[in-house]
């Protein structure tokens, strides 16, 4: 599938040199796509999928500090666990971004975290993993990703074009949109658009 193939790429392009455990990242990596996958058309898992594996690699590179922060360090105790920092991350991004799944997330997250030592490393791990998170989603939450999509015409199903019947269909339809009262084009943009398509072979015999 795309999505796994991305996930893939970002985990071993983004991830895969950090210090924490390869486990932690490719079995949220997994959780996620599962999670995903069936709620959302592939752009929108896209984004998802690019906020959880940044929220992972902040919180780990908070603690590395071996690459470029996405946007900046955080403050972090001396002994602060990488796992439980990742697993954190990704599990406050999935259930700000899947909201109707935040039960089995926190559930999935609670088993995830069972299995590291109790601790401050682990203490510090989760609050470090959850900063990294807010702050990837904060980071994104104005980036134009909920803006209704306008680029399509409002017109009858199936319905795009008037084709007029003239002896060079290309240049017909150019000026149908031009002329169209449904479209907002200034007469400027008509002309130099008609002008582009006649330099491209589109003339008139």
């Amino acid at each position: 599938m795309i999505v796994n193939r991305m996930v893939l790429l970002l985990a071993a392009f983004i991830l895969h040199p950090l210090a924490a455990s390869a486990n932690v990242i490719t079995d949220w990596d997994e959780k996620a796509v599962t999670l995903l996958q069936p709620r959302f058309v592939p752009p929108v898992a896209y984004r998802a999928m690019a906020i959880i594996e940044l929220s992972m690699f902040e919180a780990v590179n908070s603690i590395d500090q071996h690459y470029q922060p996405y946007r900046a360090l955080l403050q972090v105790a001396p002994d602060t666990s990488q796992d439980a920092a990742a697993a954190t991350a990704a599990a406050v991004a999935m259930t700000k971004l899947v909201p109707d799944a935040a039960s089995d997330i926190q559930t999935a997250l609670t088993t995830y975290l069972a299995g590291l030592p109790d601790g401050s490393a682990k203490a510090n791990g989760i609050k470090l993993g959850t900063e990294a998170a807010e702050a990837v989603l904060q980071a994104r939450a104005d980036d134009g990703s909920a803006m209704p999509d306008a680029y399509r015409p409002v017109t009858t199903a199936g319905v795009y074009i008037p084709t007029p019947n003239d002896s060079c269909p290309a240049v017909a339809q150019l000026e149908a949109i031009c002329h169209d009262q449904r479209f907002a084009v200034s007469s400027t943009a008509a002309c130099r658009a008609q002008q582009r398509a006649m330099g491209q072979g589109l003339q008139r015999d």
